[in-house]
């Protein structure tokens, strides 16, 4: 058996700017090489609008290419027809980052989580919510509350009760998209010790994806860096917090908040300029016009994603 279980190859997503057939399109995903090993959390880091939901929405077939292949546990996903790939659904499911929008608030509890059984299986009656009342109670929930509706629940009682439709059907991955973003920062810890024990539990395998370095910190086995549909940085969490070899990523760790409270006296790296137009990206190395280390070579040559020692850095001029 593989060691890989999710495998983005060649990934692109453009969305045409201007109507069918418009030149004009913005690069969402630009060229991704992704490998996401079994049972392993992988995270998935960059500012907002670099492509993070895009490449989750890809990986989980949630959303088409426009090139590129998706294997999953060695199958190409986009050969599969009909019957075939509505049972590979069942291995991939994503826990959304809103908890307010992802619930239907005219549906009962009961059937939010009793819709997979009954779409994928034609569990309906006493077997349907027995079998909401068991995944409940995995995700911490009264079984009694299957009767409420979303509106009747707190933001962190709604992100249990989204974990819990990702898991009905117990699947192999799970694309976590800023799961507790939305959420305060004491429900937050809840629910990532939720998504580690469940883990555990049930074997699962992860692509969290978060702007927040610390909660990346807690959760996850490896991180990818992303900046304008690219990777340009990807190894294990320790590597790459403790000395990223990417500008970007040196930069990324460096803005994200400590908690001694001596750290505000410490001057910090800024980043300096705008993030390119994903419709229109610089030549080159995307981030060299904001790189303090940029060469002519960097805007003249894109440099590729190398891999060396479990570590994989694009930059022509990596840092030591």
């Amino acid at each position: 058996m593989s060691d890989a279980l999710v495998e983005g190859i060649g990934l692109r997503k453009l969305f045409p700017i201007g109507g069918k057939g418009s030149a004009r399109a913005v690069r969402a995903v630009d060229g991704v090489d992704l490998t996401i090993r079994r049972g392993e959390t992988m995270a998935l880091v960059g500012e907002s609008g670099c492509g993070k939901s895009t490449l989750g929405r890809l990986l989980i077939r949630l959303a088409s290419p426009t090139e590129g292949r998706v294997l999953f546990d060695g199958e190409d996903l986009s050969l599969l027809k009909g019957s075939s790939a509505r049972a590979s659904k069942r291995n991939m499911q994503i826990v959304f980052q809103d908890p307010y929008a992802s619930l239907d608030p005219r549906m009962k509890i009961l059937d939010i989580l009793g819709e997979p059984f009954e779409t994928h299986e034609g569990t309906r009656g006493k077997e349907k919510a027995e079998r909401v009342s068991r995944i409940l109670e995995t995700v911490g929930l009264d079984p009694s509350c299957m009767q409420r509706y979303p509106h009747m629940f707190s933001g962190g009682q709604r992100q249990r009760i989204g974990i819990a439709r990702a898991l009905a059907l117990d699947p192999k991955f799970v694309v976590c998209d800023e799961p507790v973003s939305a959420l305060d920062v004491s429900i937050q810890a809840q629910i990532l010790n939720l998504l580690m024990d469940l883990r555990e539990r049930k074997g699962l395998t992860y692509l969290f994806i978060s702007h927040d370095l610390g909660v990346v910190r807690r959760i996850a086995d490896r991180v990818c860096v992303m900046f304008l549909g690219k990777i340009v940085e990807s190894g294990s969490v320790a590597e790459v917090y403790g000395s990223p070899r990417h500008p970007y990523s040196m930069f990324l760790v460096a803005a994200a908040p400590l908690p001694d409270p001596r750290a505000r006296f410490t001057p910090k790296k800024v980043l300096k300029g705008e993030m390119p137009s994903p419709t229109n990206p610089p030549s080159g190395c995307r981030f060299h016009t904001r790189c303090p280390y940029a060469r002519p070579l960097c805007a003249e040559a894109e440099p590729k994603l190398a891999s060396a020692e479990g570590r994989a850095v694009a930059c022509h001029f990596p840092l030591s």
